[in-house]
């Protein structure tokens, strides 16, 4: 589900987007791994920011993206093309 969220901003056709995805330190290991894998070898555009755990993930991701148009995206869902 993860995967295909991220392939799902991957297929837009606006070239400019920008991915960012805040994770706990407390998040699974094999969750990090996965995210850790897409913003390293997948796209330039994914941003991974770790996020300490008394922090709010939707609060830092905002905080690390640079364009004008910020909008919130769970792993579960899915953006049509």
């Amino acid at each position: 589900w993860l995967k295909e969220a991220v392939v799902s901003v991957q297929a837009q056709i606006y070239p400019k987007w920008e991915l960012c995805i805040a994770v706990s330190n407390q998040s699974e290991v094999v969750v990090r791994e996965v995210l850790e894998s897409l913003a390293a070898t997948t796209d330039p555009r994914i941003k991974l920011v770790a996020v300490p755990s008394d922090q709010s993930l939707h609060a830092a991701a905002f905080q690390a993206a640079k364009g004008d148009w910020i909008a919130a995206l769970i792993a579960i869902n899915k953006i049509a093309v």
